[in-house]
């Protein structure tokens, strides 16, 4: 009698799923930190969008004739949407700096050349107060 022995041996499959547990325990800090290094660089790209759709209204406010803000919501400058991102910009320097945080991140107060220049953004939660005034 001859037996047809295909198929795969407990040890055999044992040994596949700690050789795919060792790569996983490897790979996965490696992939935690590119996400996490995604996720600030949108933020701040959100955070320079921020400033440039201000700069936006501030100008069509003066063109209009309707005095541009010393500053401007996220929300008023139509960012705020999704209502994952709250703050503000400021606008009475010749800089624009945005104060802005997404629950995780925060940019407290910094220009477009300043965010450029991050190497890292800031954890925090809170981006401050919104000053009285602000549109």
């Amino acid at each position: 009698m001859i037996r047809n022995k295909k198929g795969f041996t407990l040890v055999e499959l044992l040994a596949v799923i700690v050789v795919l547990a060792i790569i996983i325990i490897i790979a996965l800090p490696n992939v935690i930190n590119a996400m996490n290094r995604a996720k600030e660089g949108s933020f701040k790209i959100y955070a320079k969008r921020a400033i440039s759709d201000a700069q936006s209204s501030y100008q069509a406010d003066e063109l209009m004739g309707n005095g541009g803000g010393a500053c401007y919501t996220i929300a008023t400058i139509g960012l705020g949407a999704n209502g994952k991102y709250t703050g503000w910009v400021d606008t009475t320097g010749a800089d624009y700096k945005v104060y802005i945080t997404d629950g995780t991140f925060v940019i407290p107060g910094l220009t477009i050349n300043q965010i450029d220049a991050l190497t890292s953004v800031t954890s925090g939660s809170s981006a401050g107060t919104v000053p009285a005034g602000c549109k």
